[in-house]
């Protein structure tokens, strides 16, 4: 299910229902609050909706804490019905100074400006009454003037060999080892290390079509160990939801107050199809 996302000048704030998600755009630290609390904060920009979250990264020295997002999705089959599995088709990547491409408009709200939230605008129901600003939009609405398509100059140049990076680790260390090459590069031009390494994320993300989840059903474990915690072989985002982890469960419990903005991630493949036995239909 899709989730309402905010912006203020320190957090990102994800909206499900009655409950938010805030995120540090500075410390990346998650904190966990009710929906009300959006309330308390004076200006406040709904930059659109995602479908949830693979996860931070950063590299000291390099790139400050950025936080994935999954933009666009494309369903493939139900599976432990009636749970469907997504395929993730694009993300967008959340800095300290803005998303670097244009998440899915927000039916709710006008996405082009500030707005402020007032006190009966959060509520179990999601509904409430939006108030426009006063005085000169948002100079954060800068982030939507051009579109996601832009950043895709990749082409369609693929191979057996190179079309799956297996891991979020191999992008950055293909940008580190190009920045210790030329470290002054670092420091005279920190804007376009930034770029190697979010052009990296989305390389392996949006062009690779490898990456899977079920919003409410573990894939991480096969049939016989369903209901298990996830599989850490398989669950390919958990180095990047550590922060989120630490308040988002209760020790290991998989049922903490938080668990349901946890989305584990595989990378592999997924096809599902009908298969008739006798009177009966499977997948």
């Amino acid at each position: 299910m899709a989730m309402e996302v905010f912006q203020t000048e320190t957090h990102y704030i994800f909206l499900r229902k009655e409950r938010s998600l805030w995120w540090n755009r500075y410390s990346s630290e998650f904190q966990l609050k009710c929906g009300w609390d959006l309330s308390s904060v004076d200006d406040i920009e709904c930059i659109g909706v995602t479908h949830g979250i693979v996860g931070t990264i950063a590299l000291q020295g390099v790139l400050e804490p950025h936080l994935i997002v999954i933009k666009e999705v494309v369903p493939v089959g139900v599976l432990y019905a009636p749970h469907l599995v997504y395929k993730i088709k694009s993300i967008a990547v959340l800095g300290p100074d803005g998303a670097d491409t244009l998440l899915l408009g927000c039916s709710k709200h006008n996405t082009n400006q500030t707005v402020k939230i007032a006190p009966a605008a959060v509520s179990s129901g999601g509904g409430g009454t939006m108030i426009p600003p006063e005085g000169h939009p948002s100079p954060k609405s800068r982030l939507f003037e051009s579109s996601a398509l832009v950043n895709k100059t990749w082409g369609a140049v693929k191979s057996a060999g190179s079309t799956i990076r297996n891991t979020t680790e191999k992008a950055a260390a293909i940008a580190t080892s190009q920045v210790k090459s030329t470290v002054s590069l670092v420091v005279k031009d920190p804007v376009r290390i930034e770029k190697r390494v979010i052009d990296e994320l989305h390389k392996i993300f949006d062009d690779t079509d490898s990456f899977y989840y079920s919003p409410n059903c573990d894939i991480t474990n096969n049939l016989q160990r369903r209901g298990a915690p996830p599989d850490d072989r398989f669950y390919w985002n958990k180095p990047m939801l550590a922060e989120l982890l630490k308040v988002a469960v209760d020790g290991e419990r998989p049922d903490g107050p938080g668990a349901d903005w946890v989305l584990p991630i595989i990378q592999g493949f997924v096809q599902v199809e009908q298969c008739v036995i006798g009177n009966e239909c499977f997948t």
